[in-house]
């Protein structure tokens, strides 16, 4: 169920996906970076309202504003982070992501949270959006049992 941040985020990349095939292979080249930052945020994005809506369904108000001030800081969400987030809630679930999140969506969703953190300091990229779309194909794919799993 995305709204909000994650809704606009998948928008914005979608929208570039399909636009991307009328641009010349430098702007592609760009273009895949930028999405890459989109997938990115929409990685963290949908960690926050997974948890929040969890939260918000078992928890007494205060807990829900402390859970949601620390999610806030819930960034550069690789694989292994996921894994501990939700091994901090329900540690059976976390170990049936953890066997969901095979090889290629593990490779996926690091590669993502890589790519944004080294575009974010300056470094170049070889990623193509035929990569990048795979990549984010896979980490939806990730959040959706994330979000079956807490729901």
């Amino acid at each position: 169920m995305e709204h909000g941040d994650t809704l606009r985020l998948r928008k914005a990349f979608e929208s570039a996906a399909h636009a991307c095939g009328r641009l010349d292979e430098d702007d592609q080249a760009r273009l895949a970076e930028l999405m890459a930052i989109w997938a990115s945020g929409y990685i963290e994005a949908a960690c926050r309202e997974i948890v929040s809506n969890y939260v918000e369904r078992r928890a007494a108000p205060g807990v829900v504003r402390l859970v949601n001030r620390q999610m806030q800081r819930f960034t550069n969400p690789k694989m292994g982070r996921i894994l501990d987030l939700m091994d901090g809630f329900e540690p059976e679930k976390a170990e049936e992501l953890r066997a969901f999140a095979d090889e290629e969506i593990t490779e996926s969703v690091n590669s993502i949270v890589g790519l944004r953190n080294g575009l974010a300091h300056g470094r170049s990229t070889s990623v193509s959006v035929g990569q990048i779309v795979r990549h984010f194909e896979r980490a939806r794919r990730m959040t959706a049992r994330l979000e079956k799993l807490l729901s």
